[in-house]
């Protein structure tokens, strides 16, 4: 009997020492908004490399598929998590919003000569995180 009290007080004393440690040394957690600062900056170099490259108005008139150039940077393989991404423009209604939990957005305005016409549009891109 006596090595079953041993144990126990053993235990109950293992157990106050784990509480007061909890208690006296709390988890502390810092909420940064690195997050939303990286999805925001993911937006706007992918929008700076777009306009770059000179795709702006073929992205934006549906003469280049979007989607598959924004496979191929953001793949689940290159940023381990999936993704959603989606265009709003002045030249085409294709406006379909997908479901996110965490977005941002950026716009860009671009002027293009068309039929001798300078026309100006914008071209706004959105990246965020599925549910």
């Amino acid at each position: 009997m006596k090595g079953i009290i041993s144990i126990l007080e053993v235990a109950l004393t293992g157990m106050i020492l784990i509480l007061a440690f909890l208690y006296f040394f709390p988890k502390y957690s810092i909420k940064t908004g690195w997050d939303d600062v990286d999805l925001q900056t993911k937006v706007q170099d992918t929008l700076i490399v777009i306009d770059r490259l000179g795709k702006t108005h073929d992205f934006a008139s549906g003469k280049s598929d979007l989607n598959s150039f924004m496979l191929k940077i953001f793949s689940i393989q290159h940023t381990h998590s999936p993704m959603v991404w989606w265009k709003t423009t002045d030249l085409s209604q294709e406006q379909s919003i997908p479901y996110f939990s965490k977005a941002k957005k950026a716009t860009i305005v671009d002027v293009v000569i068309d039929d001798g016409e300078f026309k100006v549009y914008s071209f706004t891109l959105g990246i965020g995180y599925v549910y």
